[in-house]
């Protein structure tokens, strides 16, 4: 438990140190902190394991970003990874952007309701 509580901490601190939301102002819910630990591999880096790379989004998916939890997690270089999680569904996708590749990347959909089964 120890462990855990250090690990919660050291990711609220690293989030509210190097990560900003992009469309709403307050603290990220309980549901985008679940997606963050489950695919957190690194201080910068998210690792979209168990989601499959989604060719067809180009922004977020659905019709209203107001629909959307949005959360930036920057890296170095010029890159970052984004989160949207749709509020009503429960459903999440992970976008890479920049890196030495210049890629554009989206992953998922995942589900909230998965990750709370691990």
């Amino acid at each position: 438990m120890n462990k855990s509580f250090s690990f919660l901490t050291t990711l609220a601190l690293l989030l509210f140190l190097g990560c900003q939301a992009i469309a709403k102002t307050q603290k990220p819910s309980d549901d985008m902190i679940m997606i963050l630990i489950h695919h957190k591999s690194g201080p910068f880096f998210l690792d979209p394991k168990g989601l499959a790379e989604d060719k067809s989004m180009r922004d977020p998916p659905g019709a209203e970003v107001s629909e959307y939890e949005i959360y930036m997690v920057p890296h170095p270089g010029e890159g970052a990874f984004t989160v949207y999680l749709h509020i009503k569904s429960g459903r999440y996708w992970i976008r890479e952007t920049g890196g030495a590749a210049a890629s554009d990347r989206f992953y998922g959909p995942g589900a909230i309701k998965d990750l709370r089964k691990q």
